[in-house]
């Protein structure tokens, strides 16, 4: 498990969950929206970490983008419940090796694709944004290079590849841990804003010093829950419209705090 020692690390969160289970393209997914206020296409597909649709901090998460960013969120079962078990928290072995072996990227990534058509052709979605946590954020990342989504947000990505980078054509925004050897902050994470800079896409990358790989939905000390808190902050800035006439929809990247680094343009992707 070299190198992902921290991708089963943390703990489930408390609270339920507000969404519902149906079937969503053939797949088991969890859905939520926005108490109060009626879906008008807008949507956030969330691909998350080894634990799967069914983790609580997932749901939780999930249901905070819709309610702040007032969006319906899918939660896809691409793994088909072969998830990591919470029990490894507690110490309970877990071949993160094999179990990675059995998802492979040609085979998850065409599913998704034909999950993401049907939200658009069944589901009235008409505009959507991705969202992923570490063997996620690459899925949401590889959304980002076509027309799939408007906008793409990866927390501390694993398995994600330099070319997949350069491949990015759409806003995205990077939630980067200070140690992570998936996303190395002082190598692969530098060299990513780089390469995104120097093909003039819309990228935000926000370093979270003393937080670790896992951080932004599964932390731990007081460090991480305040850093897993502002990057849930600014994954919803990310989800909500520009604030252009109602004809224009679609995500925009705002602005953060010191702590980033943004190459964007000020007007909607959408705009262009």
């Amino acid at each position: 498990m070299s190198g992902h020692e921290h991708c089963l690390q943390g703990k489930p969160a408390a609270g339920q969950a507000a969404g519902t289970k149906r079937a969503v393209g053939g797949l088991d997914s969890y859905v939520t929206d926005s108490i109060g206020h009626e879906f008008k296409g807008k949507a956030v597909i969330y691909l998350y970490d080894a634990f799967g649709v069914d983790f609580i901090n997932n749901q939780l998460l999930a249901d905070e983008y819709a309610q702040e960013a007032n969006v319906r969120v899918y939660i896809p079962d691409l793994l088909h419940g072969d998830v990591a078990p919470t029990s490894v928290f507690d110490g309970t072995p877990f071949d993160f090796a094999s179990w990675a072996a059995r998802h492979p990227k040609e085979k998850v990534q065409a599913e998704l694709e034909a999950y993401v058509n049907t939200l658009f052709k069944e589901e009235g979605v008409t505009s959507l944004a991705s969202v992923g946590f570490c063997w996620g954020a690459r899925y949401a990342l590889l959304l980002a290079s076509g027309s799939h989504v408007k906008g793409a947000v990866a927390a501390h990505p694993s398995f994600l590849q330099p070319a997949e980078v350069a491949a990015i054509t759409q806003p995205t925004l990077f939630l980067c841990a200070e140690t992570d050897q998936q996303f190395p902050r002082d190598t692969f994470r530098k060299e990513s804003e780089e390469v995104l800079k120097k093909k003039g896409v819309d990228t935000k990358f926000i370093d979270y010093d003393g937080t670790q790989h896992g951080f932004a939905v599964r932390a731990g000390d007081a460090i991480g829950k305040a850093a897993q808190l502002s990057a849930k902050n600014e994954a919803v800035s990310f989800f909500q419209p520009p604030r252009v006439p109602p004809t224009l929809t679609g995500f925009i990247v705002q602005d953060a705090g010191a702590s980033s680094s943004t190459t964007s343009s000020s007007t909607s992707p959408l705009s262009r």
